[in-house]
């Protein structure tokens, strides 16, 4: 399984390339998180996660950063080499931090 994922996250950083680590078209993730997210230095969210995923912006070993809307906010969302628990949107396991950007910079 991990293998499988592993592929994906390397499908993903060959379609969008390095260049492209950002939701140029800008869509907001913030359905994705909820109305009750707090805009703060965060792990991501296992929706979030699995969302990201999905439209080719989960960062990774190969991109260990990328750029999303969250809710109005810019965020930088980063990888880590750490690992949690798997899921059905985070196989394997992977630690994602949200980190705000400030407002205006």
């Amino acid at each position: 399984m991990y293998f499988d994922y592993d592929i994906l996250h390397f499908q993903n950083y060959a379609r969008s390339g390095p260049g492209s680590s950002t939701n140029a078209d800008g869509q907001d993730y913030g359905q994705v998180v909820g109305e009750d997210f707090i805009h703060r230095r965060q792990q991501a969210p296992d929706g979030l996660i699995g969302a990201l995923a999905r439209d080719g912006l989960l960062p990774n070993r190969y991109r260990e950063e990328t750029s999303v809307l969250i809710a109005g906010q810019r965020y930088t969302v980063r990888w880590t080499a750490e690992v949690t628990h798997w899921t059905r949107n985070n196989p394997t396991g992977e630690v994602i931090w949200l980190i705000p950007r400030r407002m205006g910079g």
